[in-house]
């Protein structure tokens, strides 16, 4: 199952080579959705967040490819086109961790001041402000670790144990300060009629697409 899959016209595949040539080698083949019989689309899967992006099972059946279909047109180069695009991918990740995470800042700011309790706003609270310095303390530090991920990728520089770093990172602060965030908005952050419920549920995937936390953690480790 994949991403967009229901939509798709066009599916990257990566796959190895049986041929006697290339036996073992991977390639990345680009299959035309419409153009192949043997291609289908199964179940739409529900999932407990990023509902409005469908994620789908995929079907191939006999499907002939030729080299005019292979990514580049040379057949055996999968692995170094899946290896060479994973830092600029994970720092995507990163950046998506960081604008939900000033999203989800400034929607609770907002909530908190308009919110009463008690005969007065949430925000005058000693607890909701010291809950919302450490979501500052962390969005800034945050950011100066993604502009210069971001720096890195432009002149070329960023090396995978960097966007390994601020992907597994990012997406572990996005989930900490989306809870925080729903912790403030009390019950009304369980319904997913707000959009802090929503974004809570989104963010679970960060630390699952892209490479587990745990695959983030041994690429790190092997520098040390």
């Amino acid at each position: 199952f994949i991403t967009n899959g229901y939509l798709a016209e066009l599916v990257l595949v990566f796959a190895k080579m049986d041929t006697p040539e290339d036996n073992g080698k991977f390639s990345v083949f680009i299959i035309e959705t419409k153009k192949h019989q043997g291609y289908s689309v199964g179940n739409r899967l529900k999932k407990i967040g990023l509902k409005a992006q469908d994620t789908s099972e995929l079907f191939f059946d006999n499907i002939n490819l030729s080299n005019r279909e292979i990514l580049g047109e040379t057949p055996g180069r999968g692995l170094y086109q899946l290896m060479a695009d994973l830092p600029y991918e994970r720092l995507l990740i990163a950046d998506m961790a960081m604008g939900a995470m000033e999203g989800a800042y400034q929607l609770t700011v907002e909530y908190v001041r308009n919110r009463t309790v008690f005969g007065e706003p949430l925000i005058n609270k000693q607890n909701t402000r010291f809950v919302l310095a450490n979501m500052v303390a962390t969005l800034k530090v945050a950011r100066a670790f993604v502009d210069d991920c971001i720096n890195k990728i432009l002149t070329g520089s960023l090396d995978t144990e960097t966007a390994s770093a601020a992907k597994l990172w990012l997406a572990q602060q996005q989930n900490l300060l989306i809870d925080d965030c729903v912790q403030l908005h009390g019950g009304y952050g369980f319904m997913d009629e707000y959009l802090i419920g929503r974004m809570f549920s989104d963010a679970r995937v960060q630390r699952i697409y892209g490479g587990t936390d745990e695959i983030m953690k041994e690429i790190i480790s092997r520098k040390l």
